[in-house]
C-alpha cells in the first residue's frame, strides 16, 4: 500500500530538511503543491532536496519544471485537469466522485478520491462518502489499487482504507499541522513511522 505525503500549501521553513528525513525513512511519493508560490520558489525547493530525491517527487503547478528535473511527473485538479502532450512520466489526478474514478481510472497512474474523511487540515472539510457507498464501490472494483484515500487520514484510519481496498493513503494534515508550529522534525518523524507501522501491521 502506498504512503503519499503531500505538501503543506504554506511555505514552511526547512521544510525541505523535514522532506529530506522522510525520504530517508522510506518515502517514496511525495507531492510538492503549494498553489501560490512561483516556479523559482519551487525551484528554490528542488534544488535544496538531493537529486537523488527528485525521482519520488510529483508536482501539482509550474509542470515546465519536469522538463529542467528529473522529478517523477505531474498531479493534475479541476483547475488543470487536460493531460499534457509532453508529458510521458508519472501523472495523477483528484477526483471527489465515483463517477470521476470511473472516468479517468485507465489514463492516470493513480487518482486520489476525496474527502474521505473529515480534513485534519481544512476546517469544515467533511467527508462526503457514507460507508456503505464506499463498501459498495470497494465490491464493484471502482475502489481499487489506483485510486488513493486522501481526506483525514491518520493511523486510526487505516484498517477501515484497507478493508475498502484502496491502493493508498494520502497524508498532509497528520503530518505538517503539528510540524507547522512545532518545527519538531522528530514527532513529524515519529507520526510518519506510526503510519508505517499502522500500515505493516494490517
Amino acid at each position: 500500500m502506498k504512503i503519499i505525503v503531500i505538501s503543506h500549501p504554506s511555505w514552511i521553513e526547512d521544510e525541505n530538511e523535514a522532506v529530506r528525513i522522510l525520504f530517508e525513512n522510506g518515502l517514496e511519493y511525495f507531492h510538492l503543491r503549494k498553489p501560490d508560490v512561483t516556479m523559482d520558489t519551487y525551484r528554490m525547493f528542488l534544488e535544496k532536496i538531493n537529486p537523488d530525491f527528485h525521482k519520488h517527487i510529483i508536482i501539482h503547478n509550474h509542470f515546465e519544471l519536469i522538463s529542467e528535473y528529473k522529478i517523477k511527473g505531474i498531479h493534475l485538479n479541476s483547475k488543470a485537469k487536460t493531460i499534457l502532450p509532453m508529458i510521458s512520466k508519472h501523472c495523477s489526478r483528484s477526483c471527489h466522485s465515483f463517477n470521476e474514478i470511473i472516468e479517468n481510472k485507465a489514463f492516470y497512474d493513480y487518482l486520489f478520491l476525496s474527502p474521505v474523511f473529515n480534513s485534519i487540515s481544512k476546517q469544515n472539510y467533511q467527508g462526503v462518502f457514507h460507508f456503505k457507498d464506499l463498501e459498495q464501490a470497494s465490491e464493484k472494483h471502482i475502489i481499487d489499487q489506483k485510486v488513493i484515500a486522501l481526506g483525514g487520514i491518520d493511523v486510526t484510519k487505516v484498517k477501515q482504507v484497507i478493508e475498502w481496498k484502496f491502493g493508498g493513503v494520502a497524508v498532509l494534515g497528520f503530518l505538517w499541522e503539528d510540524y507547522f508550529l512545532s518545527k519538531d522534525v522528530r514527532r513529524l518523524l515519529s507520526n510518519f513511522k506510526l503510519l508505517q507501522q499502522a500500515i505493516k501491521n494490517q
